[in-house]
């Protein structure tokens, strides 16, 4: 495969319309260069020599459309990667996962918003929110998601995954598959720098990344450049090809806070699980 010129990973972070334009690709074209790429040996042979793992059977035998975030739940980003999938015939939908990934509210925004749930109507203003505070952030910020308990007593894990369940019979999104990539991304490496690389291989031939990778804010910008860019264009350099990664939020709105809210709808479910606590607590103390 012929080495390709790509930009400078700073021409791309200043310029978001060069980055798009480059990072991106649409879902026309994605669909139909997977179809292509999938009978191609030597992208195939790439993929196995520079994986030191197998391909997760999750993504095997199947056109997979795919998110990832460290755990799977029904807020409206999931929401529009269900509703942007369906769209494409054949194709299953499932969230990457990583419940040992530590839980860090104070600088995460997503993982904050695991933590307190924010309840939003879609159509009503940015101030309209109800919320609920369901984790403790002084007593769980550092621990693995893995092991971060709700106030009313449940694992955080199985709380989202809970909702997720309520999420998918209340919306009628359809089946959300999840591959728990933990052990996987161990064995790719210790850091995301050293796992990043083997993790975009999948989207060689094997799926479809549904990302909006953003820039503005400190710490996703400097994931964007020190870690997915120099891992993207590597592959691009070496393959001729990239990584296949649709953006599937807006780009005007893509920073915005709505997209880990979650619907109204859903307070009432949570809620319930406050009041089953605070009924516990009364019954221990008398």
């Amino acid at each position: 495969m012929k080495t390709m010129f790509t930009p400078s990973i700073d021409e791309l972070m200043c310029n978001r319309d060069y980055f798009n334009s480059f990072v991106y690709t649409t879902v026309e074209q994605a669909v139909q260069e997977l179809e292509w790429r999938k009978a191609n040996s030597n992208i195939k042979e790439y993929v196995t020599n520079n994986l030191n793992i197998d391909i997760p059977y999750q993504l095997k035998g199947e056109k997979n459309a795919v998110l990832g975030r460290q755990l799977a739940s029904p807020n409206y980003e999931l929401n529009r990667f269900s509703n942007e999938a369906d769209k494409l015939t054949g194709f299953k939908k499932t969230v990457i996962v990583k419940h040992n990934d530590k839980f860090t509210p104070g600088i995460n925004e997503t993982k904050y918003h695991l933590g307190k749930i924010v309840f939003k109507n879609k159509n009503s203003n940015h101030q309209n929110t109800k919320s609920i505070m369901a984790v403790d952030f002084n007593q769980n910020a550092g621990k693995p998601m893995s092991e971060v308990n709700t106030i009313w007593g449940q694992n955080l894990v199985d709380f989202h995954n809970e909702l997720l369940e309520y999420g998918i019979a209340k919306q009628e999104i359809g089946k959300i598959n999840q591959f728990e990539a933990s052990e996987w991304l161990s064995k790719s490496g210790k850091t995301a720098k050293e796992y990043y690389p083997k993790l975009l291989l999948l989207f060689l031939q094997n799926g479809l990344l549904f990302e909006n990778f953003l820039m503005k804010e400190k710490a996703e910008a400097t994931f964007t450049k020190e870690i997915f860019l120099p891992a993207f264009m590597k592959i691009f350099e070496e393959t001729g090809v990239k990584p296949l990664i649709i953006s599937f939020l807006p780009i005007e709105s893509e920073e915005n806070n709505l997209w880990n809210y979650y619907p109204d709808e859903y307070f009432e479910f949570v809620k319930n699980k406050m009041k089953l606590s605070e009924i516990m607590q009364n019954r221990v103390a008398a």
